[in-house]
């Protein structure tokens, strides 16, 4: 039996994404309203799509300066960062000796919630753990939080 499955276009950060499947094909297709992009891309496994997708949203990065950012971050000529987030280690308020990791908000005052790094001043791009995803999502993102439990 053949199965035809359209999602409705979402929009995440300057990407509008239209995800289709037909059996066991997905394919996910991408515009970026900022920069003009177009992707497409073409699965046979759920889990991989599904990471492909994370991989849209938000990302980790490094300065040069030490600054270690999360949010949607583009990269291109320059490296564009969409509701970025300082990562700052702060003392627990429930044992001041125990540091935690706090979000706080970087570039708070600027128009549009971006700013753009020159690459030469990145020193790493990476996707970062589920809990740090999962909070910055839930605070500063599309609220989606990602469980490894979930299943199509």
């Amino acid at each position: 039996m053949v199965k035809l499955c359209s999602m409705q276009c979402v929009k995440i950060g300057n990407w509008l994404i239209k995800a289709s499947s037909l059996d066991d094909q997905i394919l996910i297709c991408g515009f970026n309203e900022e920069t003009v992009e177009v992707f497409s891309a073409m699965f046979y496994n759920e889990d991989i799509a599904f990471k492909y997708m994370e991989k849209l949203y938000d990302q980790d990065l490094k300065l040069l300066t030490g600054e270690e950012i999360i949010g949607d971050v583009e990269v291109g000529e320059l490296t564009v960062i969409s509701k970025p987030c300082l990562l700052q280690l702060v003392p627990s308020r429930s044992n001041p000796e125990q540091p935690m990791m706090a979000l706080v908000p970087y570039a708070p005052h600027s128009k549009n919630h971006k700013i753009k790094v020159s690459r030469e001043f990145v020193v790493w791009v990476e996707d970062p753990v589920e809990e740090l995803y999962n909070q910055y999502n839930s605070i500063f993102g599309t609220g989606i939080v990602v469980s490894n439990n979930f299943k199509l």
